[in-house]
């Protein structure tokens, strides 16, 4: 999918999303109602789609790579009525904004995750991560043990 932040004025108009007509119109079925579920965010400066659905225990989902925040489509057709369910694609991927001037860092990728909890207003949050979101995952830990995480994974 094309970066959501298109710079040159000759670029075709953008839509809700950041992305053009043309490109809303390649995207497959289950891709073009994924995106009408979600929104996005400015975290940290940067555009990322999230998708916020369900109620209840709020759980974070983390994808892996080279994919999206779409690999969690089936979890959550199954456990929004029990759950809410948090799913956004990171800095580089999916309908997030993909920047040159970005290192794509573990560090970087779990502030993102960091900053739309404390975005939501959470307090505590489940974490379930796969593939290189396991890494980020695993970041977020480490600062809840060192005390620097400002919600608590349960």
């Amino acid at each position: 999918m094309a970066p959501p932040n298109h710079s040159s004025s000759d670029s075709p108009p953008s839509s809700q999303h950041g992305l053009t007509t043309d490109e809303i119109a390649a995207l497959s079925a289950s891709a073009k109602a994924w995106l009408a579920l979600g929104s996005h965010r400015e975290i940290n400066g940067h555009s990322i789609f999230v998708t916020d659905r369900g109620n209840g225990i709020p759980i974070l989902l983390l994808h892996g790579h080279p994919s999206s925040c779409h690999d969690w489509k089936g979890v959550c057709d199954r456990l929004d009525s029990k759950a809410r369910l948090i799913a956004f694609d990171m800095v580089g991927y999916g309908f997030s904004e993909k920047p040159e001037a970005f290192s794509y860092s573990i560090f970087q990728q779990a502030d993102i995750a960091q900053g739309l909890i404390e975005q939501l207003g959470l307090q505590e949050v489940h974490v379930v991560s796969h593939d290189i979101s396991t890494s980020v995952h695993d970041e977020l830990l480490a600062r809840a043990l060192d005390g620097t995480l400002p919600f608590r994974i349960l």
